[in-house]
């Protein structure tokens, strides 16, 4: 596959999954102001290697002490369970955030993290 090709399949995979999370994130975290959603584009992260990243989609003005963070984890679960894919795991970042991972197939993982804004991500490992 060449590498306009895997952008392309990664955007085709996860960004439908991103928008119905986009919906999801709405309805927990309240009113936000969403930036329109990225496209799919070669990366290279510092915990993913080189990538794809699908997204992010970005929204800001969380009230983060108003939100229920298990009750979050739950509704993002239910959300991957529709799509077939696994529970997100919770976790905090050092910097405050509640950060969500799941890990969609290998090599592929979905990123959420919380904290006065909310972004998400799908990074696919290239290779």
């Amino acid at each position: 596959m060449v590498d306009g090709d895997v952008v392309r399949e990664a955007s085709m995979r996860y960004g439908a999954l991103l928008d119905g999370l986009q919906a999801v994130l709405e309805q927990q975290l309240g009113p936000l102001v969403w930036k329109k959603r990225e496209d799919a584009r070669r990366v290279n992260d510092r915990v993913y290697g080189p990538s794809v990243e699908v997204g992010p989609i970005r929204g800001a003005g969380v009230a983060l002490s108003l939100v229920d963070p298990v009750e979050l984890g739950r509704r993002v679960d239910d959300h991957l369970a529709l799509s077939g894919y696994p529970a997100a795991v919770m976790s905090y970042s050092p910097a405050g955030e509640v950060v969500y991972t799941a890990q969609l197939r290998p090599g592929a993982a979905l990123e959420i993290r919380v904290k006065g804004r909310v972004q998400a991500s799908v990074f696919s490992r290239l290779g």
